[in-house]
């Protein structure tokens, strides 16, 4: 039986309760009420290693509706983390295909712990291999991002391409769930 068969879109918000409990982070669903908040995490020195994205308010939620139907059709989904009563980052899951998804377009504000991100990053490829029961979660960084990259080489991926600005990996869900305990114990 697949993930799939055991849940439906219906139980996303029981899935995130329990990350939530096990994480010790409060996670929503991105809405128009955060474009502020996504524009100015974008605006931060951090971001110019990410995608270019809407630099206006206006355009982050028309960028977000569009969205919403992505999300409707269980292909994208835009967390949000927060930290008590405050947004602190986000991370994007875009479902490739019926064995993989992409985790990305993490970006925390200053001066949070590594740690939260780890857990925000942990909570992302468990949706992807535990409530959708992908195999395979696909991501790419530029090289420029050494913290990034020697954070994701801890669970062993498979580099699949390398160009001039970026590096593009696969990681399995046997190597994800091999290591995931190491990487939470580090960041305790």
């Amino acid at each position: 039986m697949t993930a799939k068969d055991k849940y439906n879109i219906d139980d996303l918000h029981l899935f995130i309760k329990a990350k939530e409990q096990e994480y010790g982070l409060k996670i929503t669903l991105i809405d128009d009420n955060d474009a502020e908040f996504i524009c100015d995490l974008r605006n931060n020195y951090k971001a110019s290693l990410l995608n270019d994205s809407a630099n206006d308010i206006s355009q982050q939620i028309e960028w977000i509706h569009e969205y919403k139907v992505r999300e409707k059709r269980e292909t994208e989904f835009y967390f949000i983390f927060w930290n008590e009563s405050e947004r602190i980052g986000t991370i994007r899951f875009l479902k490739m295909n019926e064995n993989t998804f992409e985790s990305g377009s993490w970006l925390f504000i200053d001066n949070i712990p590594f740690s939260i991100i780890v857990k925000a990053e942990l909570f992302c490829k468990d949706f992807g291999f535990k409530f959708y029961d992908l195999k395979n979660c696909y991501f790419y960084m530029n090289k420029k991002n050494k913290q990034v990259i020697r954070f994701h080489n801890m669970f062993h991926p498979e580099m699949v391409k390398e160009e001039r600005d970026h590096v593009h990996f696969v990681l399995s869900r046997e190597a994800y769930y091999q290591n995931k305990n190491r990487i939470l114990n580090y960041c305790h």
